[in-house]
């Protein structure tokens, strides 16, 4: 019998593929979130998990399906200080780990077999503050698509 869902599988090698990225070294990468209460100058990439939209059977025996979801995730950047240079700081840092997690995905698009990532999108930059100083979300989900069944 065939993988009834690619979605565990899809978070896991995700977070290797990018765990395992040189530009990413210093960034942590967790599937889940974080720790609450973790500040610091670190980077975080977080993978919250997935949003499955209906799957479409191929047959009339129900024997193959489409699976499409979304894997949802977010970056998280902080930085020391309370003026215009930590903020600009975060943002820059933000956008310096998109770009590695994009060029991680054009590298690997079917994360290690288990599916095809067929979109990208991101809900913009969120920039706020704490006690520790400035930081910068980058919301994101990939759309990920897999056959399900035999001759997958």
């Amino acid at each position: 019998m065939g993988a009834r869902t690619t979605q565990a599988a899809a978070l896991s090698h995700l977070c290797d593929l990018l765990q395992a990225r040189p530009g990413l070294a210093e960034v942590a990468v967790v599937s889940g979130e974080f720790p609450l209460g973790f500040h610091g100058d670190s980077d975080v990439i977080e993978l919250w998990g997935t949003v499955a939209e209906p799957q479409q059977f191929m047959s009339l025996g129900g024997r193959s399906t489409d699976e499409i979801y979304q894997l949802h995730g977010g970056v998280y950047c902080w930085r020391q200080g309370a003026d215009e240079g930590a903020v600009r700081a975060s943002r820059d840092a933000a956008a310096a780990v998109v770009d590695e997690l994009l060029l991680a995905l054009r590298a690997d698009p079917s994360l290690a077999g288990a599916v095809r990532v067929t979109g990208w999108a991101n809900t913009g930059f969120v920039q706020g503050f704490d006690e520790n100083g400035r930081f910068t979300l980058v919301e994101f989900y990939l759309r990920c698509e897999a056959r399900l069944g035999p001759g997958a």
